[in-house]
């Protein structure tokens, strides 16, 4: 899923750029409207299934830097596993390649042990 996201003011820091640490704060919107669009959500999935969503891992590449009111093309795809989302995201400025992620989420039960994805939650997502 593409789209496009605009670096707001809540992202920057005293250097007047996006701290590198809220790089996947900024991505979140991005990963929320591909699960939207699929029909789901990671709170109809805690609602409907009892199961929680944990990062598992979580790695980011940087290449460049992002400022207040900069204009990204965001692309994120997801891949599913037995009990985990795997999102991978890459961040284009006027056409450069600015970062990338990759972040692992698993699926936990009541008991935080990783559970396997529901069958209907697995369609959603195209699996």
């Amino acid at each position: 899923r593409d789209s496009k996201l605009v670096v707001g003011p809540e992202f920057i820091d005293r250097y007047d750029h996006v701290n590198y640490k809220r790089v996947p704060d900024f991505l979140e919107a991005a990963q929320d409207g591909l699960l939207k669009q699929a029909g789901t959500s990671f709170a109809i999935i805690e609602r409907d299934h009892g199961l929680r969503s944990f990062v598992k891992r979580l790695s980011v590449v940087y290449n460049g830097q992002l400022k207040r009111g900069d204009l990204c093309d965001v692309s994120t795809d997801v891949t599913l596993g037995r009990t985990s989302l795997t999102f991978r995201q890459e961040v284009y400025k006027e056409g450069s390649l600015i970062a990338e992620i990759e972040m692992l989420v698993v699926l936990v039960n009541a008991k935080d042990i990783p559970t396997i994805m529901p069958e209907r939650v697995r369609a959603h997502l195209g699996g």
